[in-house]
């Protein structure tokens, strides 16, 4: 670093007092935060991202600050630069903090032999304003597209119609091979301040990092399975991930499956905020591709979602705004009248939906569907948007409210936890199921806090009639196999 007696105006060239003041610097170092350039006159684009590495680099060596000296060697030499010279670096070092998102400011200037000056330079990295964050599963049966999509919108490049999107989120040798995912994935999703995807295919895009600092909102995407045997690790997503919304994946050139179903109903009994998305639509001409978006909205409102909506115009995006503050006690009224299933619509009247939703958002929010084609890029940008419009929930309301506990999609009528007929409980002697003090029954509880002095075992019901869902069994299978290679361990011990 240059050493001076005082400072001076940015614009003040004052010559060495003496000639036995040092002509050179130390030789500049890969650590720190001291770097020397000779001169940066209007790089490449390459070089300038170069640059703007280099920069990043000596910034986070340096705890935000950097010290840059114009003019010098690497080797310490006080070289230094003309008056155009020096301006052109220097205008270089302004677009290069523009990139890194710091602060510029000359501390010196100094005069050298020939008439040439060198420059110091404070580079201090900007306080970036506070970010919001929304945290999005993808659900649904297998095959339907949920890693395509994913995909997608994370790398900014289509599909070629044979899975090549997906590659770049599959993390395992066999899910490349089958298609089908095994274990959750996730993806970071950055949007700008106008609502822009920073997320592309680009020769010059933002990597990773640069993604998480220059974005304002980020939206963690999470690729779950589709497969009936990985269900636990779905639950897991669901759960342990605490995602804001569940992007349901439906395929447009396929029958909606059971797998698609369960998948709603828990995500729904979650109360996560619901998105469906129908893919494929490249593959279905018009006439099919209205009936499977008509199924799409009767399976929604079947399953109790609010006001589902066909989204495909611009326009139908208001009806994805927060609701108002005046409308918060209405909504929360509505949300518990809304929990009890309501009868099945017909086909016609779930069609019609989203004509009529704007009234029904007003009190709550929407249910949307997005109409896409990964392939074609059809109702991307509209998906795009209606994700920069979700807004994660308030975990902390959610917490203050009053405990909720549902056995198979009812609630109890009173504080006592009533079995249902077809609970696998109901009909199982109390002795074989009786602990320390209470019993093993199934619960989902929806909102609140359970406490109180007595130890509860909760699981989550998934209703298969007369039976345990095989995700129980297989819990039930591997914590008796770890205690048992347990005890064996001990008794070797």
């Amino acid at each position: 670093m240059l050493q001076f007696s005082m400072s001076c105006d940015d614009d003040e060239l004052r010559p060495l007092p003496s000639p036995s003041q040092r002509e050179s610097l130390e030789r500049e170092v890969e650590r720190g935060n001291v770097e020397y350039k000779l001169k940066m006159i209007d790089p490449s684009d390459v070089r300038l991202q170069q640059l703007v590495t280099q920069l990043k680099w000596r910034l986070a060596e340096g705890a935000g600050e950097a010290l840059y000296e114009i003019g010098v060697a690497d080797d310490g030499t006080l070289a230094g630069l003309d008056e155009e010279d020096m301006a052109a670096s220097l205008d270089t070092l302004r677009r290069m903090s523009v990139w890194a998102n710091a602060k510029m400011s000359v501390l010196h200037r100094r005069a050298v032999c020939g008439g040439m000056t060198v420059c110091e330079v404070l580079m201090q990295t900007l306080a970036s304003s506070e970010k919001t964050e929304l945290r999005v599963a993808c659900i649904g049966g297998t095959q339907a597209g949920k890693s395509t999509l994913v995909a997608v919108l994370s790398a900014g490049t289509l599909d070629n119609g044979h899975g090549s999107a997906r590659t770049s989120v599959m993390r395992h040798p066999h899910e490349l091979e089958s298609g089908s995912t095994s274990c959750i994935s996730q993806q970071v999703l950055g949007f700008d301040a106008q609502g822009v995807l920073l997320n592309s295919d680009e020769l010059y895009a933002p990597t990773g990092s640069e993604i998480v600092e220059q974005a304002v909102k980020l939206t963690i995407i999470l690729d779950l399975c589709g497969q009936e045997r990985f269900l636990k690790t779905t639950l897991y997503g669901l759960t342990a991930h605490a995602p804001d919304y569940a992007l349901l994946v439906i395929a447009a050139d396929a029958p909606i499956g059971h797998m698609t179903r369960l998948h709603l109903r828990l995500a729904l009994a979650l109360r996560l905020r619901v998105a469906a998305v129908l893919t494929r639509a490249d593959l279905c001409d018009a006439a099919a591709l209205d009936a499977a978006a008509a199924a799409v909205l009767c399976l929604l409102a079947e399953a109790g979602a609010p006001a589902p909506a066909l989204i495909d115009t611009e326009a139908h995006l208001a009806l994805l705004d927060p609701p108002s503050p005046t409308s918060a006690a209405s909504s929360a009224a509505t949300a518990t009248a809304a929990a009890t299933p309501p009868a099945a619509p017909s086909a016609a009247a779930a069609a019609a939906a989203a004509p009529s939703a704007a009234a029904t958002a007003a009190a709550g929010g929407c249910t949307p569907l997005f109409v896409i084609s990964a392939t074609s890029g059809r109702g991307l940008p509209l998906l795009k948007a209606g994700m920069w419009r979700m807004r994660s929930r308030s975990w902390a309301a959610a917490r203050t409210e009053p405990a909720l506990v549902t056995v198979d999609g009812c609630h109890p009528p009173s504080s006592e936890l009533v079995l249902q007929e077809d609970d696998p409980w109901s009909t199982t002697p109390a002795q074989e199921v009786s602990i320390t003090d209470g019993f093993v029954v199934s619960r989902t509880v929806s909102r609140g806090t359970c406490h109180g002095y007595r130890s509860y075992l909760l699981w989550l019901y998934l209703p298969c009639p007369g039976k345990w869902h095989r995700a129980a069994r297989q819990c039930h299978r591997r914590a008796a196999a770890r205690r048992a290679r347990r005890r064996g361990k001990q008794r070797r011990d």
